[in-house]
């Protein structure tokens, strides 16, 4: 380049000519410069990572939103949507689990999830809102709208539950109402085969029947009601507004009664446990030698009939063979050394260890917990035209295995709560109601009970307290204990005067 320096002395003109060369390093070579190769792929953003330090971030899943975290490395991080509900568990899968991944509730630990390979899962939780590593927490969706991985094609609209790959979802196909196991519904459509994602609102059973919180609606109504029921989903799929606008849908939820049964499981101190002749509690666990047939028990937090418990124990093997039984109902005999979980249904109160003569080894981190309550307690409100009228209820049900005993019964009773008044307060008499089954997995519906008499005074306003339980002490009209009965929903009804 050059450039011209023209300079006026008297009327004489002195022209100069002078050449500049310019040289223009390449944008990512030099001090301060960003190197082109720090971009690796479309959607890559740049971000600080410290004092003069940068990294890039790849693009996230289509749809995912940028969000703040202080724990990511470069402080922010591709996650799903979510306008719902949610909860934090731990990962107990044994593998990092992706955002998007339907989980299940883990039975072995507290407050846990993992994943299923079983189509349809009863027990699906939910859905993960961020990547959790093995034994990390991690955010689990269960209502509200989220990301889905799934597993094939997807039709907009269709239902989805859980499939065959691992922590995936697949598309049921359309229904008048969400079956079992219902993750959500799809609001977006995949077709491209193989593995995806789509967008879908979640309403699963967060688990109800597992962590013992069993979900019900109670339906007050003064008129007709039709479909109120529930199948999988704690919310009533249509109902027929009477002309009078007297229902009123209350959400209740089962007190949480999930607490372990075993004390010193652990074996920590020589006590709860009451010892057949061979075995003794020392250094941490229980020790049995051979010579005799006996049992270790424990009845310090008596089992409940028909309730279904997981049971947890690690068992050293030297000789014979050990079984854990819930009442007289027997688990599975093991004559090997390891860590065994297995589901037993309780048929009494006590929980023990039977040894054979020959069995000789230690015991140690033995747990017992309920994975359902064959019942359900609730508070409620009573809306402002209920006006004195009499109570009734119907109950739907299910039992997860076939037996050729059919018959389940149900209390139900009732207390009006006073405002400054005790909590602990005596129900009304219970009112039974009787009911036959007969095939697995399959929802049952009461006939209606009579008139329930609410102890207390209730009134408009009033807090209402309804207890539905088993009555597994009416062998005639409750057979069912050797299998179980899972509670589904309560439909409680009043009439009015006006």
């Amino acid at each position: 380049m050059q450039i011209i320096s023209e300079q006026i002395i008297g009327q004489a003109i002195n022209s100069e000519r002078v050449s500049i060369t310019l040289e223009i390093a390449p944008f990512d070579v030099g001090p301060g410069k960003i190197p082109d190769a720090t971009f690796e792929a479309k959607g890559d953003l740049l971000l600080g990572t410290g004092p003069a330090t940068y990294d890039n971030l790849p693009a996230g899943v289509n749809g995912y939103l940028l969000q703040a975290d202080s724990t990511a490395l470069l402080g922010v991080k591709w996650a799903s949507i979510l306008v719902g509900a949610s909860m934090s568990l731990t990962n107990n899968s044994g593998s990092t689990q992706l955002l998007g991944t339907t989980v299940v509730i883990d039975p072995t630990g507290d407050d846990s999830f993992t994943v299923t390979t079983v189509a349809q899962n009863k027990n699906v939780f939910g859905v993960l809102l961020e990547d959790v590593v093995n034994g990390a927490a991690g955010k689990v969706g269960f209502g509200g709208l989220a990301v889905v991985n799934v597993a094939g094609n997807v039709v907009r609209g269709n239902f989805l539950v859980s499939s065959t790959t691992s922590g995936r979802a697949k598309d049921y196909g359309s229904a008048l109402r969400p079956p079992w196991g219902a993750v959500g519904v799809a609001l977006t459509g995949y077709s491209g085969g193989g593995n995806g994602t789509v967008y879908a609102i979640l309403f699963c059973d967060v688990g109800m029947n597992v962590i013992n919180k069993v979900a019900a609606i109670v339906e007050l109504f003064g008129s007709s009601i039709t479909n109120s029921t529930t199948n999988g989903c704690a919310l009533p799929t249509a109902v027929e507004m009477p002309t009078n606008k007297n229902t009123y849908k209350v959400p209740l939820f089962m007190k949480d009664t999930a607490v372990e049964k075993i004390l010193t499981g652990d074996f920590a101190a020589d006590s709860n446990w009451t010892k057949g002749t061979g075995w003794t509690i020392g250094s941490g666990v229980a020790t049995a030698t051979a010579g005799s047939a006996s049992d270790l028990s424990q009845t310090t937090a008596p089992l409940i009939n028909a309730v279904v418990y997981v049971v947890t124990y690690t068992l050293t093997r030297t000789a014979g063979s050990i079984t854990p039984k819930c009442g007289t109902q027997v688990g599975t005999s093991r004559s090997a050394s390891g860590t065994y979980t297995e589901v037993i249904t309780a048929n009494g109160t006590a929980f023990l260890f039977s040894k054979d003569a020959s069995f000789a080894g230690t015991l140690d981190n033995v747990s017992v917990k309920p994975i359902y309550v064959p019942g359900g307690e609730w508070t409620f409100e009573l809306p402002p035209d209920y006006d004195g009228g009499t109570f009734t209820a119907h109950v739907t049900w299910w039992h997860p295995t076939a037996t050729f005993n059919f018959n389940v019964a149900w209390n139900i009773a009732m207390v009006a709560m006073t405002d400054a008044g005790a909590i602990d307060v005596a129900l009304g008499s219970p009112v039974q109601v009787n009911d036959v089954g007969g095939s697995a997995n399959t929802m049952y519906k009461t006939p209606e009970s009579a008139a329930i008499t609410c102890a207390g005074t209730p009134l408009a306003g009033k807090r209402v307290n309804v207890k539905v339980t088993r009555v597994s002490t009416d062998s005639t009209n409750d057979t069912l204990a050797s299998v179980g009965v899972y509670l589904d929903t309560v439909v409680l009804t009043y009439t009015r005067a006006g």
